[in-house]
């Protein structure tokens, strides 16, 4: 699966079966490739509320996991941003998927 995570409030900790550790903060992305036996889990260790969009979408190629993430801190190069992750070759300041598929930030 392709995962891709954007951070409304808060942060999220991510941590894998093969030692990879982060935290997502509010106003970034992050995109997964999953699917290849590696473990993989999620949780708010903040004191506040998190709020996360997450979509999971059926890669056209198979491979295996690839982590990946990008901030978009600033709220105004967030909004002139077309796309957050991208399938397309065109879409070349969106995080890489394995997908024929588009993900756009929220207006």
């Amino acid at each position: 699966m392709e995962i891709i995570t954007y951070v409304r409030e808060g942060a999220i900790t991510h941590q894998d079966s093969l030692g990879n550790k982060g935290r997502t903060e509010a106003g970034d992305v992050q995109v997964m490739s999953a699917g290849s036996g590696v473990r993989h889990s999620e949780y708010n260790l903040e004191p506040t509320k998190t709020k996360i969009f997450q979509i999971w979408i059926e890669p056209t190629t198979e491979g295996g996991s690839r982590p990946g993430g990008q901030a978009f801190s600033e709220i105004g190069s967030l909004r002139q941003l077309r796309h957050l992750a991208s399938g397309f070759d065109d879409d070349m300041d969106a995080l890489p998927i394995r997908a024929d598929a588009r993900c756009s930030p929220p207006r």
